[in-house]
Formats: structure tokens, sequence, C-alpha cells
């Protein structure tokens, strides 16, 4: 590395180097949107949020996030249960020297040897606007008797959101005089947010078939290669 930080652990390993110009996760675009069911398509425009995009949602009280299911002709969704209210952003990787307001705030800024302090002369920053920090990440699998697992959050207070990408939710509910016996069952492949007050304490990952007719209501871990990533917001 000829200019620049570099990192080593104890163990002689590099842990930082800026000089690899590593891209950083970087809020794009962000918005509200409603509990309930909302389309992707009528969250944004040029262009529309579709389920290809990197799409983080947060929801501000005690409830499921997933994809929603049941939208068909409408378009594919965000599902979120009742209480509080949903904010999203979208977010894409950008190498370092694409950020903005680095020179906000507080920070360490390290640039080239061109002794210019513009963004395309960052090698690296802990100064991002925007940026989001991986909080967790692994997969959603929890086949047989585990359906769901326990994500601790540490800084409750700070903003957390979580990819929607890979996660479903699809409720059916049939009478007897439609289908004997009755049915009603979900599948949730999803988050749970959950808190005490205004803090969040943990994000519980859903991936399990319900059926709410059994007494009591029995509960199915489906065994699903589909990751997770739960972020906070540096801003």
């Amino acid at each position: 590395m000829a200019y620049g930080i570099k990192v080593t652990n104890v163990d002689g390993r590099v842990i930082l180097d800026s000089s690899e110009n590593r891209p950083m996760l970087i809020k794009t675009r962000n918005g509200t949107a409603s509990v309930g069911t909302t389309t992707f398509a009528s969250l944004a425009s040029s262009p529309a949020i579709t389920f290809n995009d990197m799409l983080f949602v947060r929801r501000t009280a005690n409830g499921v996030l997933a994809e929603d299911g049941s939208l068909t002709g409408a378009g594919r969704g965000i599902y979120a249960s009742s209480g509080g209210s949903l904010t999203w952003l979208e977010a894409k990787a950008l190498n370092v020297s694409a950020v903005s307001n680095h020179t906000s705030g507080y920070g360490l800024n390290v640039f080239d040897d061109s002794g210019n302090t513009a963004a395309a002369n960052l090698l690296f920053t802990t100064a991002a606007g925007n940026s989001l920090e991986v909080v967790s990440i692994g997969t959603f699998e929890m086949p047989g008797s585990t359906y769901f697992k326990d994500v601790p959050i540490v800084d409750g207070t700070v903003p957390h959101y979580v990819l929607l990408t890979g996660t479903f939710r699809y409720l059916l509910v049939l009478s007897q005089t439609q289908v004997n016996p009755a049915f009603n069952q979900e599948v949730l492949r999803g988050y749970e947010y959950i808190y005490s007050g205004s803090t969040l304490t943990k994000i519980r990952l859903w991936n399990a078939s319900i059926n709410y007719l059994a007494n009591p209501t029995t509960y199915f871990g489906l065994d699903n290669q589909v990751a997770y990533v739960i972020v906070k917001l540096r801003s």
C-alpha cells in the first residue's frame, strides 16, 4: 500500500486496507409506506422500485415485516402487520469516491496523494452520509421444531432496517363451506420487530408454517437457504 491507511490485528492479518477501495452500502432513495400491504411500484418512480432492488424496510412498533405473497395481479410488495409506521430505503454498493457529506460532522477521512479533499480523492471514510452498517447476516434456516430465532439489538435507539429480498408471507383462509375441514394456514419467512417502549430490543427471524386451526396452534420450521440482513443507518 503506497498511500492510505492499513490496520492489522494481533496475528498480523490485515483487517482494513484503504487501497482496496471496497464499496460501501449507501442509502440512495427513501420514503414511507403503509402498514398492511404496499406494492413496490407505489413506493417510488423514475425508476420504480422492483423486487430486484436492494430494498430495506423498518417499522416503528412491534410487528411483522416480509414480502407480501397475496398481491397477485397488483404486483409484489411489502406486508406489515398493524401498528406503528414504516419507512423504507433503497441501498446500493458504491465506491468510497461516490459518497456525500464526508466533510460534515466528525470522523476519519483518508485521501490520496493529490492533496485534494474532494470525494473523488477519497480512499477511506468513516463519515459517509447515509451509509449502512451491517448488524447481522445469516440464513433463514430453521427446520423441524425450530421455527424462529432472535437477533439481539444493542443500539436500539438507532434506526434498524431489514432486507426484504428473500422474505415471504402468505395467508390462506378457507371456510368450511369452501373446503372440509376448514383451512387457516400462514407461511412466514420474515422479521418481527420487538420493542421495549421506543427501544428496539430484538428482531425475531421467522421461518415457519403456522396452522391456526390446530388446538393448540402448531408451528413447523422451514428449511430455506435464503439470506437475511439487518443494518443500521449511519447518517
